[in-house]
This record gives structure tokens, sequence and C-alpha cells, in this order.
């Protein structure tokens, strides 16, 4: 048996704390133990907390050599999570396949689909830890006749390779039901819901910042954002800075107007109170509000290059004026 062999981790930075999700946690690792299991996809809206919690899941498992096993991670939230014709996995099939050990494949003018084919056969000889965050960008999207079918041939050969035969576990994280793996749901591919976080568990994330006040005002709170994870870790923040914490304060954000049936609804009104705050802080907090502005323009993480490239003389009319001064 050869090396064990661990990659550098490529998931995006996730919250400190894991709060609420013991449950969650416990199913990953009851899945990883289990050979039946092959692939597990974890479905949920933006912000609810999927990476953050297969992050601390993987996390868990590092001090102990990843049970033996390989480990490589890929996060496709750098594609963006719009509707792009160009979006591939080409980056990651070509990284994939020099990793498991075949990088002239991954140099070669072989189509996309063998390339697919050939790292889920390298994947499943070993056991082996493979998680690909943030699958929506090559995904059809839900108004699409094709709702949640893989745009790429290569990812498509590589999780179906892989739920017809693993040894070890591939996580997939996504805001769309992966359709390609509807076959295998109720085998080797099981599908998981993640629900938002109970108001417990919300209640604590809204303490660990600092946010402080009556009972049922945190209950009242948590339950008004639907236990939405990144909304509640926002306003959280703007309260303890803006307001020493006083939940009192959260009447300043008008979530009335929030669309449920919209995708992060509740965390867009917390930006928009970050936006109003920013404005009324003199000099300082139109230089905040300069960058948060310039962040908007990106649907993707944006690099230094192209914020330094935004900020170069001239100034951008009503956006980048502050930053010049």
């Amino acid at each position: 048996m050869g090396q064990i062999k661990v990659a550098p981790s490529r998931l995006p930075h996730t919250a400190d704390d894991l709060l609420g999700r013991d449950n969650e946690l416990q199913r990953l690792t009851d899945a990883w133990n289990d050979p039946a299991v092959h692939v597990v996809t974890i479905v949920a809206w933006g912000g609810v907390g999927k990476t953050s919690l297969v992050d601390h899941w993987q996390a868990g498992l590092a001090p102990h050599d990843y049970d033996g096993a390989d480990y490589f991670d890929w996060s496709f939230y750098s594609q963006g999570t719009r509707e792009q014709g160009a979006a591939s996995a080409d980056s990651f099939i070509a990284a994939a396949l020099a990793f498991f050990g075949d990088p002239g494949m991954a140099k070669s003018a072989t189509s996309p689909w063998y390339k697919g084919a050939r790292l889920a056969e390298l994947i499943g000889q070993r056991r082996c830890l493979l998680v690909l965050d943030g699958l929506e960008p090559l995904q059809h999207p839900p108004a699409s006749p094709l709702a949640g079918q893989l745009k790429d041939p290569a990812l498509t050969a590589l999780l179906k390779g892989l739920a017809a035969k693993n040894s070890g576990l591939c996580v997939v994280t996504t805001r769309e039901r992966l359709a390609d793996l509807a076959p295998f749901r109720n085998t080797t591919a099981p599908e998981w819901q993640l629900e938002h976080l109970s108001v417990p568990a919300g209640i604590e994330l809204l303490k660990k910042l600092g946010v402080w006040g009556v009972q049922r005002d945190f209950e009242q709170l948590v339950k008004d954002v639907k236990g939405h994870a990144l909304t509640l870790d926002l306003l959280g923040r703007y309260l303890a800075e803006a307001h020493s914490g006083d939940i009192r304060k959260r009447s300043l954000v008008k979530f009335d107007e929030a669309s449920a049936e919209e995708q992060g609804g509740h965390a867009f009104r917390v930006m928009g109170t970050y936006e109003k705050w920013f404005a009324s802080g003199g000099a300082k907090g139109q230089r905040l509000l300069a960058v948060l502005r310039l962040l908007g323009l990106f649907d993707r993480p944006a690099e230094a290059g192209c914020l330094a490239a935004l900020r170069r003389a001239p100034d951008i009319p009503g956006l980048t004026g502050p930053l010049m001064r």
C-alpha cells in the first residue's frame, strides 16, 4: 500500500465555531465508516452552513491522518454562482488526476468524459476522502428543463463512477439537487437537506458574537430569520460593533420586507443596514462603504489584483473616490 497523500485544503474560510450541528457531524462520520455509502450530497441555500459543516468535519479527521485515507478537496465557488456557459471542472480534473497518480492523462487531449472516468477509477482503488464544495455553478439552474444536471461531462463521469464504486467517500455541497445521482439516492449516494440552525443554536451564536438582551428577544430574532446562519452571523457582528451588542437594535433591520422565497433575502437586509451604518460614519465610513460596494461587483471571491485595478486613478465617480483620498 502506498504512502498516504493529503492535499492542502482549498475550502474557503469558514466560521471559527460550528454550533448546533452535532447530529450532522455524526451523520458524516457514520457515512465515512459505512462502506455502502459512496457519495453524500448536502443540499441547502447559500449561507445555511454547508461549507462550515464539511470543513469542520474534515478538520476533525486531520489529527488522525484521515484514518489512513488520502484527502483532496476543491471549491467551485471561485467560478461564481450565476449562469455561466463557460463553467467547467477542467482545473479540478487536471489537479486531481495529477494528485491521484495520472498526470499524463491530465495533460492529454482525451475527452473530458474519459478523464472523469479515469479519475473515478483512480480514486475508487483506495480509501480516499474527496470533498467537492459549491457545485452549483456547474449545474443547470432550477428554471431550466435540465434543472440540477451537471454541465460538465468530466464531473458527471466522476460522480457516477464513484456512486457505482468507491472505497472511500465523496462529499458534495450544493444549492441545487444533483439530478445525475438520482438513481443512487436510495442506495450508495444519499442526499441530505441541511436544515437551518435551531433556536438554541442561533441564540448561542449571537451570544458568542457579543449580543446581549432578554431571552424572548433572542428567540424572536432567530425565528424571524428562520435560523439562517449567515444572517445571524452578520447581524450579530453588526449589533456588537455598532450598538454594543444590544439586541433591541435589531429593529433597525426590516426583516418583514425580506422575501422568504429569495435565497439569502434576510442576509441582504442585514447588508443594507451595514450600508446605512457606513454611510453615516464620516470619512472612515465612506471608505468602508466604498469597499463594500467594490466587493458587490464580484459574484466570486474578489482577488487583490482585481481590487487594486479598480482603485487605480482616475477614480470611478460615486464608487472609489473615498479610497483615493
